[in-house]
């Protein structure tokens, strides 16, 4: 550890770097974590009937998880990532679905 009153900037890049070391085993850690669509529909403060009928609140539209199927389950990274996306975008691209991709869709978060 860097003596402060010696070198001042070593000190401020010392505790920089340990932070930055934290902050990472931080984010490493929550990406471990994982949440369910009564977790979502929480963080969004809505119901899981409000989910199933916007899919575009719900990582891949709610057909696909990333961290177990049954119970439906995602990463929080994940849920992360999707709600860095704008609401509009996810929306015209659920828009954009063909008809038959939103019934597989549909099914498949059903299914759950």
């Amino acid at each position: 550890m860097i003596d402060a009153r010696d070198n001042m900037a070593g000190a401020v890049n010392e505790q920089g770097a340990l932070l930055h070391s934290l902050a990472e085993s931080l984010r490493i850690a929550l990406g471990e974590l994982t949440l369910s669509l009564a977790d979502i529909g929480q963080r969004q403060s809505v119901s899981r009937t409000t989910l199933a009928r916007e899919p575009w609140r719900v990582p891949g539209f709610g057909a696909s998880c990333d961290a177990s199927s049954r119970p439906w389950r995602c990463y929080a990274s994940t849920y992360a990532a999707w709600m860095a996306i704008p609401e509009n975008k996810r929306r015209t691209d659920w828009d954009l679905l063909p008809v038959r991709e939103r019934r597989k869709v549909r099914a498949t978060a059903r299914a759950v």
